[in-house]
């Protein structure tokens, strides 16, 4: 894969993963696309195309949507070692419930957890 397309498949997992917690985070709290657009003062289209990433969402839009929501926006970008062997490390926010969720960086095989309610991390392999 060149780096034109892994920066496109970086950036089209980004904007999927977001949306898609955005959406589950809404099914949770039984909010509408209707109901957030009157919360945001935007139209449902509006809401819509975002959502569903054909229109570009900002770090602000993005922070509207979380107040809306009644949700703290969070990005977390990897600071740290370089990954292991040259594998490519992925990162995801594993929802346990509203109250508690878990943070995982997955490098290669190996997966690290992170409770957001504990000061340890927790190591596993998968």
């Amino acid at each position: 894969m060149s780096k034109a397309q892994e920066r496109l498949f970086a950036r089209e997992n980004l904007i999927y993963n977001v949306t898609e917690d955005l959406l589950v985070i809404m099914e949770d709290k039984q909010i509408t696309k209707s109901d957030l657009a009157r919360k945001l003062g935007k139209s449902r289209a509006y809401v819509s195309q975002v959502l569903s990433g054909s229109r570009n969402m900002t770090l602000g839009s993005l922070a509207d949507f979380c107040f809306a929501l009644e949700i703290e926006p969070r990005v977390v970008l990897p600071v740290g070692p370089e990954p292991l062997n040259g594998e490519p490390w992925h990162y995801k926010t594993v929802h346990m419930n509203e109250q508690k969720h878990f943070n995982c960086v997955k490098i290669g095989d190996k997966k690290i957890y992170e409770n957001d309610f504990q000061d340890s991390w927790q190591q596993a392999v998968s």
